[in-house]
């Protein structure tokens, strides 16, 4: 399956260089200095090494992107690459120089990381909170930036809303994507952490962190809390076709004929996308 391209035009400057407008040239190490704006926070030692091995071996393969920055340069994308030039203490490394604003060096910082699927679900989530915090975009701009459905998003920025404990686990990669979805069906934070822990500690793949965490669900009920009412078929079929078309979690609250519809929603931009959706205007 082909891989969609991202953002306005990395996806040359990593594939295809020889495209580009921009030239590339061998400007000195020290010349240039950290982004500002670099997504990813955690780098994988092991991985690193290896980068710095090849890198000593084989030289650096592909430029890194710059920008001009007073009279040196400051570093947009090959975080990694700049940082094995630095350990081994490299004259001059080759880059590309692009002219580009502070949102532009986040974006394409954000949109390299995506397209070498290396940035873990917590940086990811940071990047584009930063995207939409420092440059007032929505989660649609957001989206369209980096290549993404909004939905997708939407989802990604849940996970800052996990106590930090369990991010920690994220970004460390002791959980993964998949079991942050489910713990986030969890409402008490505290339970959050416990459920999370207990995934770590067991070594829980998804499927068995559901099934754990619908046993619990079972063992609350069997102690004499409330049971919910068993939902009839047709409304369980009602609600999977609402949350379908909203994309979002959807209750039908079903009484003798008479009920209301739970629709959630995770932030302001995606109550407005569920009121375009219903044709109402704020």
């Amino acid at each position: 399956m082909t891989k969609r391209a991202l953002g306005k035009g990395l996806g040359a400057i990593i594939q295809h260089p020889v495209e580009t407008l921009e030239q590339v040239v061998n400007i000195p190490v020290e010349k240039i200095k950290a982004n500002v704006y670099q997504p990813r926070r955690k780098f994988d030692r092991e991985r690193f090494e290896e980068l710095v091995d090849s890198v000593k071996e084989k030289g650096i393969l592909n430029p890194i992107t710059v920008r001009k920055a007073g009279d040196g340069y400051e570093l947009i994308a090959g975080e990694r690459r700049y940082r094995a030039a630095k350990q081994l203490k490299m004259d001059k490394i080759f880059a590309i120089i692009k002219t580009a604003n502070n949102e532009e060096s986040l974006e394409l910082a954000l949109i390299e990381n995506l397209q070498r699927e290396d940035l873990n679900p917590i940086d990811e989530a940071d990047g584009y909170k930063k995207l939409m915090d420092s440059f007032g975009l929505t989660q649609e701009l957001v989206a369209q930036k980096v290549g993404k459905n909004r939905a997708t998003v939407a989802n990604i920025l849940r996970l800052l809303s996990l106590p930090s404990k369990l991010r920690k686990y994220l970004e460390n990669g002791e959980l993964t994507l998949g079991h942050a979805k489910v713990i986030l069906g969890i409402k008490n934070p505290q339970r959050q952490i416990e459920t999370g822990e207990k995934a770590v500690r067991g070594g829980m793949s998804v499927r068995q962190l559901e099934e754990f965490i619908n046993a619990k669900s079972q063992a609350r009920d069997a102690a004499g809390q409330k049971t919910q009412k068993e939902i009839p078929s047709h409304i369980k079929h009602l609600e999977n076709k609402l949350r379908e078309v909203l994309k979002t979690k959807v209750k039908i609250k079903d009484r003798k004929s008479k009920g209301r519809i739970e629709i959630e929603y995770y932030s302001l931009d995606e109550l407005d996308r569920i009121l375009e959706f219903f044709g109402i205007e704020k």
